[in-house]
């Protein structure tokens, strides 16, 4: 019954004596699971009132993921606990001394309220690898007969994350030691306080020194796992914030504080069960609960390949499939009827907002569309790029709109600015050297290698449908020592849309540049 004396973690807030009844402990596993189900009702029911809105962090899969909804995972484990308690009580094994031994409840409280005070939830029970596992079922053996890897071997070398917020910036794990088990912990490897005094005293790490694993504090062994993930894993091209919940444990024993120290010393956030509160599923949501966190500057710096994009008759109209087109551009049809891009995605980033583009980009972009481009097409590049400098903002708003099917926003600040570029001189950083070796190994064009330094190098949010770029981009930074940190560009990528173009009379269609900028500039 001890186990689940500790009422910060109460969903209603009941301090009654009789709170932690086994009656009492139904009732709050219920309520949990009717809140985080009530978060996944609204959050359904916004998806399915603005279909082509933006999908919150949290019902977005992980990369490799079936899983619609990061949200069920949480759900799922609160109906298995709430399922085993149910059967208890019905059979009467709930209500006997004991019977309240082993539930996960606690844990399931704890990782939700940590998970209400965040911002830009991304997803719960994430494992993170900081050495990949191995591929496939089998080892490789020498003998006729094959072994399987068993499933202690597929997860080793990595950590469960309880929650991911603010964007994959912030981990939480959470941790329901007892102040009993861990002075236990203490007592088998002779670790009186005496002694812990004398070794804090004298800088030891007599909690995490020694090569065998076992000899471990398991506190010790999960906070040095969280920082070995963290170290392998960069967000924005940073580590992750680790944060480490102890809803049990509090700073009133010499002996806890030690470990408490040691773990902060670490580099980790640690919460007591003193620091944590209830807050209302209302006030997370107004405080920023499912909102991504804005990064992107007051211009910014559009690449060619979105340029293509925004002109784009896939984009602006009802556009079907033609026999010349390749496999990508019918890929794009069938993307755009399920979501339209412009106002779903591009719209909502762009208005607002002063555009640019480097002067290489325009004219790369010019040279495609003089080749490729439709009528309709051509007539939104002049609008996009400013050709007539007697129209002004309305006028151009008005014709734009005239040329889509789609509402177009009356802050979308058209004509874009073409920035001209002046060579600088060859003194780069070395990150900027890594990168640019990076780009060019990965073959990305002057245009696009133009564009990715120019928003870094002025600290512009660049836009981009270059998924190679980006990725060869993020390798370099990913290849940094652990521990070492750069600010890198700030990158938004978007899903590409060529050109629907025109049949051609002559030439093979796999030759045509729209299709080549697109992937490759």
């Amino acid at each position: 019954m001890d186990r689940l004396a500790f009422s910060e973690l109460s969903l209603d807030h009941d301090t009654t004596d009789g709170r932690h009844s086994p009656s009492s402990i139904l009732k709050r596993a219920r309520a949990l699971q009717a809140e985080i189900h009530s978060l996944h009702d609204y959050v359904k029911c916004s998806k399915e009132q603005a279909p082509t809105q933006e999908t919150p962090g949290i019902l977005a899969a992980p990369h490799g993921s079936r899983s619609p909804h990061q949200l069920l995972s949480l759900l799922n484990q609160t109906r298995a606990e709430l399922s085993t308690l149910e059967s208890r009580a019905d059979s009467g094994k709930l209500f006997e001394p004991g019977g309240l031994s082993g539930t996960n409840l606690p844990y399931l409280e704890t990782v939700w309220l940590a998970a209400k005070r965040c911002k830009g939830l991304v997803g719960f029970s994430r494992r993170v690898y900081w050495i990949l596992p191995p591929k496939g079922r089998y080892k490789e053996t020498a003998g006729p007969y094959k072994e399987a890897y068993t499933s202690k071997e597929k997860i080793a070398n990595s950590v469960l994350i309880d929650v991911i917020a603010e964007d994959g910036t912030k981990w939480i794990k959470v941790s329901t030691i007892t102040p009993k088990k861990l002075m236990y912990e203490m007592a088998e490897r002779g670790l009186g306080t005496e002694d812990l005094l004398e070794m804090q005293n004298e800088n030891m790490n007599f909690l995490d020194a020694g090569e065998d694993e076992d000899d471990k504090l398991s506190i010790i062994r999960v906070a040095e796992d969280l920082m070995k993930a963290a170290h392998a894993t960069r967000v924005n091209y940073k580590h992750p914030r680790v944060q480490l919940v102890l809803p049990r444990l509090a700073s009133d024993s010499r002996e806890i504080d030690v470990v408490l120290k040691r773990i902060r010393e670490m580099g980790i956030e640690v919460d007591c069960g003193t620091e944590i509160q209830n807050i209302p599923l209302s006030t997370s949501l107004e405080t920023g609960l499912l909102q991504k966190q804005a990064r992107s500057s007051e211009t910014l710096n559009i690449d060619c390949t979105v340029l293509l994009a925004l002109v784009s008759d896939i984009s602006h109209t009802k556009c079907l499939n033609e026999p010349w087109f390749n496999q990508e551009t019918q890929r794009q049809v069938e993307g755009e009827d399920q979501q339209n891009m412009l106002p779903s995605l591009l719209y909502p980033v762009l208005q607002g907002h002063s555009l640019i583009t480097t002067s290489t980009a325009a004219a790369r972009m010019r040279e495609i569309v003089e080749v490729v481009a439709t009528q309709s097409e051509k007539e939104r590049t002049s609008i996009l790029l400013g050709d007539d400098p007697k129209q002004d903002f309305q006028q151009r708003i008005h014709e734009w709109r005239g040329l889509s099917c789609h509402e177009v926003p009356q802050a979308l600040r058209l004509p874009l600015k073409i920035m001209e570029l002046v060579e600088p001189e060859p003194n780069f950083s070395p990150m900027a050297n890594a990168v640019m070796e990076k780009l060019i190994r990965a073959r990305s064009s002057r245009v696009t290698i133009s564009a990715l330094m120019y928003g870094w190098a002025s600290g512009q949010t660049t836009l981009t449908s270059n998924a190679v770029a980006v990725k060869a981009l993020n390798k370099a930074f990913d290849e940094q020592p652990a521990g070492q940190e750069n600010d890198g560009p700030d990158i938004w990528l978007c899903p590409p849309r060529s050109l629907a173009g025109k049949e051609k009379d002559k030439g093979p269609v796999h030759l045509r540049p729209r299709i080549i900028d697109v992937q490759g500039d």
